[in-house]
């Protein structure tokens, strides 16, 4: 065995201190989008989702030294920002001239009294997004405009049909009777149509039942299919109407709609000529722009972890927590771009630009860089195995080990863990403790012992790693500039017409040439010369041999292996940076390449709608653009638990590419080959994309209660029992909640009583207010609720100031009302558009809020109205009280079914993502099987055994998916701290942990998936890799998907975990390996080992043994923490008297290994 007899990277450290999760602020499911129901879609180039990404990585790099400001820092970022002014002044221009459209007299009377609304919809929906992007968006909102007065004008011809005559002509004689003697008898009609008086029971029935059917239907798509919450909140608005008001008139009034339509109609003409003429960006150039933005963040990230190396003080347990917190936040902004580009990507093929590359090529490109980004995430390793270098007692200082705190004796169990609510509130604020067992504790201090006797410590190994790495290093930032700088000059240069942009664009393209050469030269170096450095500490233990070889007997090879931990660590770093730098070359020879078949640039036009229905559709967090709304306001828990089945973006992309004639992927093949070269890539891609159909199949979930349906009876009753289920699901219990609420605030509209009440107070807007209220997850509820009260209350505040400055006491006039938006707009729009997502709520409320106070001040004095509604404070506090009103009706509906925690969903979603560690451990380990399978047959074909090109592009979408979840998680932890706890504390900090544990399981995966590369050609130490290590033992393998798998269904159902699934993964991986070394010795395969030569240890494939050991056993020591974790949220089974007899087998195991 390599690393015998605990392989010390395999056990790195006794306890994993929860560092505190960037909770962050509760941005999660309720990023207010129009009436705050969803998120605003609509943020800055591409969409509010990409702020998440940027603004994470901006509070996690460092202030710039020599700035005193005491602004945040999205505020100074924007204000030097020039694309930033232009987005601004395209918005405000679109708020302001949809303002001063209601100026007129005449343009006032055609609107109406909701003329406001057209600058409240530029508002809520700014013109900051691509033309294509921008027209998809409206195009579903009018669409849910249009649904909604179908349905609406639908109600209201049943509602007459279903009238009683006779009442009807009753009501008309008596009411023009009554009128007749008015000095305006048509006003004073229409006064007695709002007052109720046509108003009957029949019809009153017919139209709510219609609109509570349709309430319905439209909670259940928002639940469901959360892009299309744009469509179903309009939809929503416009029925309000049609049938809150339809009842109340004794004819057809089918136009009632037009109250919103119009000014919705005159905001988007206004927003889409702001996006033609002012400032006009395609997709391509913003996704670009995007994409640029997201290189810088790998170059920061990059020269975080270069300043990580070079600087010894930042080693300490102290720097160590601070570097990963700044760490984590640019990790989490380079995941939220990733994803937010990769929403986008299925959208570029439908934009009209001119440029150099078309968007079938961004999509090519964007795999590699994201596949840069799993390899940029896989060098956060090294810092994160320094934490449990120090927290196992490991530091330099102490090499003994556990001197300053009293170990336990192994098996005394967390009584805490099994008892609920022994865990008393204090004790959340320590981290789970893993128990080790008595051969764990050897283990360590055999390890700890021979690490002594090395003389080696890991601070002498930094410093020679550092200067080692520095060339390339400085070399990778060199490249990565190259391509930035490329990207960017073409993004900039798409309409360019003088020679001298050709010559500059032909140098920056000669510089990644340049860049990925020198690269290249220097990694090659790197990797034969540089990394030696890491092996001349130990080159006096070695022994002369009489050929001039150095060799170390069988004794002090054993030592090495034991106590070469330091360097061990140090050579996952190596083989993390060398596979960076490896990628790096790639991407820049795929852009050269690509560039000089692209070397002008063209007009582009759209050449694909096949992706655009799948996107909107998808419950993928990751997909969707400017469409991908919180998707777990909508999901389910069992849609959580279970994971996302849709495709992924990856998926796609590689299917297209490989399908089409056209795609570039192939084409110096097509070029030499001709037409047999294009089937064989069709065919290739259809063989690919089968291959990822039947993984898929084999995790379909099957009905333990029936076999598949064989006749139409069964069809009929899965559907029957299909639509139950729906309904009684979270998600169908939240469309009760809106069916239920629309009823409760529709019914006074409808009685003759309350009617004239409802209408003169405006109560359709707390019923709109209630409606969109809603969330399905308690937590989100409560935030946004208190958002929704304080954004009401400070927009009003500023709504009633800007009336108030306007016209005093008077009426106004037009050009002091004009320049007093104008002014105002300029702060308002900023808030709206470069907000953090956190505060995306309240800001979109401030505004919503101010600008229906100022309009509706200016329609009660100019324009004849049936109900006013005042003016300045007036308006104020009556909106106030409507979003009152709502918020308490959305509450008081929360009592249909059972409550959907927040709390409930983080429990849900780590099991969800516990699940799909598990699937990409399946995945990675297949692989594995592959290369033993043919590791004899392999010398006679020395040719890589497995798909390296397969393995990559179906890993690459499951790592980086899941942890786009994780860093989401983050967020859901946030929104469950306020959710309504009546039970009792929430342990926030034990998902803390969960979410740190589930990190680093990741990140071991990343390493294991890549050491499969490594060792894919055959060599000696591909073989004693594969046959003494425990990464290919049935047991150990059956053993952790077991464990993930009692995990992930603990958390999901609340059941215990058994006691013996808790914490023993080490131990079993530990005594499997003992095993393997001695079978290795009883066959005499351990000839690579047994005498270790230095030329050996100098081989690349040494590097990639390491690096697998180690995440190997990062990977078992963090399952072991996250069941610990579980076991202190869900509790144990106990067993009397385990840990009593799990400690004398290892006993007598340990003495059998000491003794061989």
């Amino acid at each position: 065995m390599l690393l015998q007899p605990s392989a010390s990277a395999i056990e790195p450290s006794r306890s994993t201190d929860a560092t505190a999760a960037n909770g962050g602020a509760c941005t999660a499911s309720h990023e207010g989008q129009a009436l705050n129901r969803n998120e605003a879609a609509q943020d800055d180039t591409s969409g509010a989702y990409l702020k998440v990404g940027k603004e994470e990585a901006d509070a996690s790099v460092p202030k710039v030294r020599g700035s005193n400001s005491k602004l945040p820092e999205w505020i100074t970022k924007n204000v030097k920002d020039p694309h930033s002014w232009k987005m601004l002044a395209r918005c405000w221009l679109a708020s302001w001239v949809t303002l001063i459209l209601m100026l007129p007299t005449r343009s006032l009377q055609t609107f109406g009294q909701a003329a406001f609304f057209a600058s409240m919809i530029t508002f809520m929906i700014p013109s900051n997004m691509p033309v294509s992007i921008w027209l998809i968006a409206n195009a579903t909102l009018v669409i849910g405009c249009l649904l909604g007065w179908a349905w609406g004008a639908a109600a209201m011809a049943a509602g007459l049909f279903s009238r009683d005559s006779v009442l009807l002509a009753s009501q008309l004689r008596t009411a023009q009777a009554s009128v007749a003697a008015e000095t305006n008898p048509e006003a004073a009609f229409k006064l007695r149509i709002f007052q109720g008086d046509f108003l009957d029971i029949r019809a009153s029935a017919v139209i709510g039942a219609f609109f509570v059917v349709g309430a319905y239907a439209l909670g259940i798509m928002m639940a469901k299919v959360p892009k299309l919450q744009l469509s179903c909140i309009f939809a929503l608005i416009v029925m309000d109407i049609m049938c809150s008001y339809g009842p109340l008139f004794p004819f057809a009034q089918y136009t009632l709609a037009t109250i919103f339509m119009l000014p919705i109609g005159a905001s988007l003409g206004v927003a889409f000529g702001c996006m033609l003429f002012v400032f006009p960006e395609s997709l391509n150039y913003s996704w670009t722009r995007n994409l640029v933005s997201m290189l810088e963040l790998q170059r920061a990230l990059l020269a975080m972890h270069s300043a990580f190396i070079s600087d010894p003080a930042t080693h300490n347990t102290p720097a160590l927590e601070e570097f990963d917190r700044k760490l984590k936040g640019t990790s989490n902004g380079l995941i939220g771009l990733s994803d937010a580009l990769s929403g986008e990507v299925a959208f570029l093929e439908l934009d009209v630009s001119r440029g150099r590359f078309s968007g079938k090529d961004l999509r090519k490109l964007l795999l590699g860089f994201r596949t840069l980004n799993v390899r940029l995430f896989g060098m956060a390793a090294f810092p994160h195995l320094l934490q449990n270098f120090a927290d196992g007692g490991y530091v330099e200082q102490n090499v003994m080990g556990d001197q300053g705190a009293p170990q336990e004796e192994p098996g005394a169990g967390d009584a805490a863990a099994g008892k609920e609510g022994n865990e008393s509130w204090k004790d959340l604020k320590h981290p789970v403790q893993i128990h080790d067992s008595t051969l764990v504790l050897r283990a360590r201090q055999r390890i700890q012992e021979a690490e002594a006797e090395q003389h080696v410590k890991l601070s002498t190994l930094q410093p020679l790693m550092a200067k080692a790495a520095g060339p390339t290093l400085e070399a990778c930032g060199e490249a990565l500039g190259a391509i930035t700088a490329f990207i960017d000059r073409t993004n900039r240069s798409r309409w360019r017409l003088r020679k001298r942009d050709d010559a500059l664009e032909a140098q920056t393209l000669q510089r990644i040439q340049d860049a990925a050469a020198n690269l290249a030269r220097v990694h090659q170096a790197f990797v034969d010369e540089e990394r030696l450095a890491l092996f001349r500490p130990y080159e006096h233990h070695f022994k002369v041999e009489r050929d001039g070889s150095l060799h170390l007997d069988e004794q002090s090879a054993i030592e090495f292996r034991t106590g070469g931990r330091p360097l061990f660590l140090c050579l996952v770093w190596v083989v993390s940076l060398s596979r960076f730098s490896k990628q790096l070359v790639k991407v820049s020879d795929e852009i050269h390449e690509l560039a000089s078949k692209r070397q002008s640039n063209r007009l582009w036009l759209p050449s694909s709608l096949r992706s655009v229905w799948k996107v909107l559709t998808s419950k993928k967090a990751t997909a969707g653009g400017p469409f991908k709304f919180f998707a777990n306001t909508g999901l389910s828990q069992e849609d959580t638990a279970a994971g996302d089945g849709d495709d992924d973006d990856d998926e796609d992309l590689q299917h297209s590419t490989a399908s089409s004639t056209v795609a570039l992927e192939k084409d110096a093949e097509r070029d030499a080959s001709g037409k047999k070269d294009i089937k064989a890539s069709k065919a290739d891609g259809k063989g690919t994309r089968r291959r990822r159909q039947r993984h898929r199949r084999r995790a379909v979930r099957r009905d333990p209660d029936a076999m598949p349906p064989t006749n139409a009876l069964h069809y009929l009753g899965r559907s029957i029992t299909g639509i139950y289920n729906v309904m009684t699901s979270t998600d169908g219990i939240f469309a009760l909640r809106v069916a239920v609420v629309t009823l409760a605030l529709w019914v006074p509209q409808v009685v003759p009583s309350s009617a004239a009440f409802y209408y003169h107070q405006r109560g359709v807007w707390a019923l709109i207010m209630a409606q969109l209220g809603l969330t399905v997850f308690t937590g989100a509820q409560v935030f946004a609720s208190i958002a929704r009260i304080a954004g009401t209350i400070v927009g009003g505040l500023i709504g009633t100031a800007m009336w108030y400055i306007s016209a005093g006491s008077g009426s106004g006039n037009v050009y002091a009302y004009a320049v007093v938006g104008g002014v105002a707009f300029v702060p308002l729009v900023f808030l709206r558009l470069y907000v953090p997502p956190a505060m995306l709520v309240p800001a979109l409320m401030v505004g919503v809020t101010a600008l229906l106070v100022f309009g509706y001040s200016w329609i009660d004095t100019h324009l004849f109205v049936t109900a006013n509604s005042g003016v300045g404070i007036e308006v104020f506090w009556r909106r106030t009280l409507l979003v009152v009103i709502g918020i308490a009706g959305s509450f008081a509906v929360l009592l249909i079914g059972r409550p959907a925690s927040s709390r409930g969903l983080v429990r849900q979603s780590v099991a969800g993502v516990t699940q799909d560690i598990l699937d990409i451990y399946s995945t990675i380990i297949e692989a594995y099987i592959k290369i033993d399978s043919q590791v004899d047959s392999a010398a006679e074909k020395p040719a890589q055994i497995i798909d390296e090109q397969y393995l990559v592009d179906h890993l690459r979408p499951l790592l980086l998916d899941t942890f786009a979840r994780l860093a989401e998680l983050n967020t859901h932890v946030g929104l469950a701290s306020v959710d309504v706890a009546p039970r009792g504390h929430w342990p926030k900090e034990r998902y803390v942990e969960a979410v740190k544990a589930q990190a680093r399981m990741l990140e071991a995966l990343s390493h294991l998936a890549g050491a499969a590369f490594g060792i894919s050609t055959p060599s000696e130490w591909q073989r004693h890799f594969l046959r003494s290590s425990a990464l290919l033992d049935p047991s150990i393998i059956a053993d952790i998907s077991m464990h993930l798998s009692l995990i992930s269904r603990a958390l999901a159902t609340g059941t215990p975990l058994p006691h013996t699934s808790a914490g023993n993964l080490l131990d079993r991986t530990i005594s499997v390996q003992i095993e393997a070394r001695k079978r290795e010795k009883v066959l005499g395969q351990d000839s690579v080992v047994s005498s270790l030569s230095l030329h050996a240890l100098h081989e690349p494939a040494f590097m990639d043994i390491v690096t697998g050991i180690v995440a190997l056993g990062q990977f078992v020591r963090s399952c072991d923490q996250l069941a610990a974790i579980t076991a202190a949220l869900v509790g144990e089974v106990p067993l009397e008297g385990y840990d009593a007899l799990l400690s004398r087998v290892e006993d007598q195991m340990w003495n059998i290994s000491q003794r061989s």
